[in-house]
This record gives structure tokens, C-alpha cells and sequence, in this order.
């Protein structure tokens, strides 16, 4: 790999010194990577080499290689994602509908947050990934950790508008969500699970705190009846939110589609890139659920004077860019 020393002042060294730094290195096939990095993968081609060095992983973000999709889906997801739910939680907050307190701002921008990290954390660790064996399995750490706070993050937002005037079932579910997810941090956490090979173990793991989100969907249509938790808990948009996740949690479990066609999708088309687009989709999908709960609980029945029995369905008036 190139070597310099910025620190030249000569124009024409200057601009070799560029020019090796955007030069691509020679790319690896799987077999030619070591263990722990192979492990689980159906990718064969396109592999950078181990680096050692922050430099040239930065460096990989200038040309094509097998993690190109990866960091930018996400990359380019968290600035869609900062600038439109950004813009959207901040012209609801500040709307003036009735009963709006700093409850709603805590959730709405911890659920904010919780997505924006889970983004920044994978795009790092897919762009460091090939440093060294250590940071390789501390990214991945924090990605799957990431991933854990996103969910926590969805359930509680999801379980706050529900049951928007209930705070006993509110405490009851953000307890329980996180409760679960500090339990499964934990599993992510210990040594013995941080190989590859339980990666699968991981993905079915989020699959199962994910589907405990069914839990409040049917407390709510118990509560309510279909009709009023379609409004209540954005509950078509959450439907988008869990078909996506359930997509993106298949492909990637089963290693589709590049378990069918090897050498194929090894740069563009994977089942990590499918999953990263998932994602994305799944946020979008929630943060409309959430946005159109809001309205409709401060439209209806902001300062929760009203039975829930006696409110009346307005029509849907959200619209972020309004």
C-alpha cells in the first residue's frame, strides 16, 4: 500500500501523493482472507485486504469493492434520514396542536436518535471492517448493539402512541422492551458469541424482539377495535414496517440471493445491501406510524379529557412538508 507524508509542500508531489491515495489496491478473492472474516459469507470476490491502518479503509470510500453497497446505503440513508424525520419531528412539535408536552419531544427524538445511530454505526463498521481482526469484531459489536437501541427506540415510540392515554401500559411496555433488549446486548456482548458463525443466532434474535411488537398491536385492537387503532397507532404504516423488516431479516438469515448465484451478486444486488434497503424502508414506514399517532391523538385528544369510546375520527391531515 502507498505511503506519504502530507506534509510536502511540492505541487506535483502533492498531486502523486493524491494520486496514490485513490488508487485502488488489488481486491482479494474469500479464500485469500483469513479465517474470521470468511466465516458465514457467500461473497467469493472483491475483498479488500486487511489494512491495519484507518488511512486506507477511509481511502476503500473512493473506489468499488464487495462493502461499497453497504456503506453507502446506509451512509447516504443517515443524511435522508437526519434531514427528513429531522425536519418533520421538528414541525410537529412546534405545530401548536393541543397537548403536545415534552414527553412527545423525548420519544420522538429518542426514536430520532436511536435510527441515526444504528446508521453511522453500521456505515463504520462496514468501512473498518477489514482494519484488523479486533476492530472488525468491536464494529460489529456496536452494530448489532445499534441495531438493539433502534428497535428499543421503535417499540417504546410505537407503544407510547397507542396507548397515549394509559401510562401504566406505556411504563409496562417500555420496560418490557427494554428489559429484552439489555438482555440481548448482553448476549452480543459476551466473547463466545462475537465469531461470525452467530451472526445467524443474532439475526434471529432481533426477528424475535422485533415480532414481540405484535403484543401491543393486539392490546391496542383489543382496547380500541380495528378502526380506531388503524389512527391510533399508524397501524397500515406499521404493517410496511414489519414486511420490511421480516424481508430484510430473511434475506440476510438465508444468504439470498448470492446463495443461489455465486460470483453474481458479490459487488452489487447481496443479501446485506437487500437487508441495509430494508431497513431504511422500515424506518420511513415507522416514522410515518408514528407522525400520523400524533396527530391523531392531538387532533383528537391531546389532553386526554375525552373517553376514548366518544372521540371522534377526524380526517388525516398530516403531511411533513405541508
Amino acid at each position: 500500500m502507498p505511503n506519504f507524508d502530507v506534509t510536502l509542500g511540492n505541487s506535483d508531489t502533492r498531486w502523486k501523493q493524491m494520486q496514490s491515495f485513490i488508487e485502488k489496491p488489488n481486491l482479494l478473492n474469500k479464500e485469500d482472507m483469513p479465517q474470521w472474516y470468511q466465516e458465514g459469507s457467500y461473497i467469493n470476490t472483491g475483498y479488500r485486504p486487511i489494512m491495519h491502518s484507518v488511512r486506507f479503509c477511509l481511502r476503500s470510500l473512493l473506489y468499488e469493492h464487495n462493502e461499497t453497497g453497504s456503506i453507502y446505503s446506509h451512509l447516504l440513508g443517515f443524511v435522508f434520514v437526519a434531514s427528513f424525520m429531522g425536519y418533520a419531528i421538528s414541525r410537529l412539535l412546534n405545530s401548536g396542536m393541543p397537548g403536545i408536552s415534552w414527553k412527545d419531544g423525548l420519544i420522538l427524538w429518542l426514536d430520532y436518535g436511536s435510527s441515526l445511530v444504528l446508521l453511522f454505526n453500521s456505515s463504520v463498521f462496514h468501512t473498518f471492517c477489514c482494519h484488523s481482526e479486533s476492530v472488525n469484531r468491536n464494529c460489529l459489536k456496536a452494530d448489532f448493539n445499534s441495531v438493539i437501541l433502534m428497535m428499543t427506540g421503535k417499540f417504546v415510540s410505537t407503544a407510547f402512541y397507542a396507548f397515549y392515554c394509559m401510562p401504566e401500559a406505556q411504563y409496562m411496555y417500555a420496560g418490557l422492551g427494554i428489559v429484552v433488549a439489555i438482555a440481548i446486548v448482553i448476549f452480543n456482548t459476551m466473547t463466545m458469541f462475537q465469531s461470525p458463525a452467530y451472526i445467524t443466532t443474532k439475526a434471529g434474535l432481533f426477528f424475535a424482539f422485533g415480532s414481540l411488537a405484535i403484543v401491543p398491536v393486539i392490546h391496542c385492537i383489543v382496547l380500541y377495535g380495528v378502526g380506531i387503532s388503524v389512527r391510533a397507532m399508524g397501524l397500515k404504516y406499521l404493517g410496511g414496517f414489519a414486511l420490511s423488516s421480516v424481508i430484510g431479516t430473511a434475506v440476510f438469515i438465508f444468504r439470498l440471493p448470492e446463495r443461489w448465484s455465486p460470483y453474481t451478486f458479490d459487488y452489487w444486488g447481496n443479501s446485506h445491501q437487500i437487508m441495509h434497503v430494508a431497513i431504511l424502508a422500515s424506518i420511513v414506514f415507522h416514522c410515518c406510524a408514528v407522525f400520523n399517532a400524533f396527530e391523531f391523538w392531538h387532533l383528537s385528544n391531546g389532553t386526554c379529557e375525552i373517553p376514548v369510546s366518544e372521540m371522534v375520527l377526524g380526517p388525516t391531515v398530516w403531511n411533513p412538508f405541508g
